[in-house]
């Protein structure tokens, strides 16, 4: 594969999410800070790694401008490993939830493919508590498009140019929600 080729691989599934889907999520996790709520975010794998960055990236909004709670459920290796060895790994992000959220917070879930069963039951858990919830996702949306309030999905079977897409997303929520801040 050249690389314009995988540029233009790129291209069509990012053209294809429209910008409003991201600036309405982007709306709820202001809302969401604006009324003192957490947001929490979770994924596996490289997903994982987009949560984390997120929520790094939110916390500069903390330093620079307000109180901010954004919390990514994959930062806190001995929680996670502690519920997986006692519970069961499908419980490493839901257990988090029930014993952190609120109603009025929001969740943020990822799985490339939507069907992560960890990621199902930290959705299900967040409904349950009766909090907001948004869906990054690829692969037709999976059951995880289904589940949340507000799914965004990735036109694309390939895990990298799902994730990475959804890595523009988050950082554009991010950019978008420090711009509103700071005016």
């Amino acid at each position: 594969m050249t690389l314009s080729t995988m540029i233009e691989d790129f291209k069509k599934p990012l053209h294809a999410i429209e910008q409003v889907q991201i600036e309405n999520s982007a709306r709820y996790v202001l809302e969401a800070l604006k009324k003192n709520c957490s947001v929490f975010i979770c994924g596996n794998g490289g997903s994982g790694a987009n949560a984390n960055l997120f929520a790094a990236s939110m916390s500069k909004i903390v330093m620079d401008s307000c109180n901010i709670r954004v919390i990514s459920l994959n930062s806190n290796m001995a929680i996670i490993t502690h519920v997986a060895e006692s519970m069961n790994y499908i419980n490493i992000f839901s257990k988090q939830i029930a014993n952190l959220a609120h109603d009025s917070d929001l969740l943020i879930a990822i799985s490339g493919s939507g069907n992560s069963p960890n990621i199902l039951e930290a959705v299900a858990t967040a409904k349950a508590l009766g909090m907001y919830t948004i869906g990054l996702t690829g692969m037709g949306g999976g059951k995880l498009s289904s589940m949340v309030d507000f799914p965004i999905a990735v036109n694309s079977d390939s895990m990298e140019i799902i994730e990475t897409i959804h890595t523009v997303i988050l950082h554009a929520i991010s950019v978008w929600v420090a711009e509103k801040v700071a005016e």
